[in-house]
């Protein structure tokens, strides 16, 4: 049934999604220097702002973009019958 494969596709996504951020936050932090349990330069600070606050922004602006082309308007049986 398609709930089945809705359902493993947004799990694949899920699973993946989190693999990368996992892998990409060390990539960031080993890029701008950081060193734990020591203070962090201006760099790595920097690099720490932009890996909680600049990337998050930067997907969710890229997530409008894409769902700015989906239309939200329409009757509900229309969007029910899928058309």
């Amino acid at each position: 049934r398609k709930e089945g494969i809705y359902a493993a596709a947004m799990m694949f996504t899920l699973k993946l999604g989190t693999a990368l951020a996992i892998v990409g936050s060390g990539w960031v932090l080993s890029a701008v220097g950081f060193e734990p349990n020591v203070e962090q330069s201006p760099i790595s600070l920097a690099g720490i702002r932009f890996l909680f606050a600049g990337l998050p922004c930067l997907g969710f602006l890229l997530g409008a973009a894409v769902f700015r082309r989906f239309p939200l308007g329409g009757r509900p049986e229309e969007c029910a019958a899928g058309n």
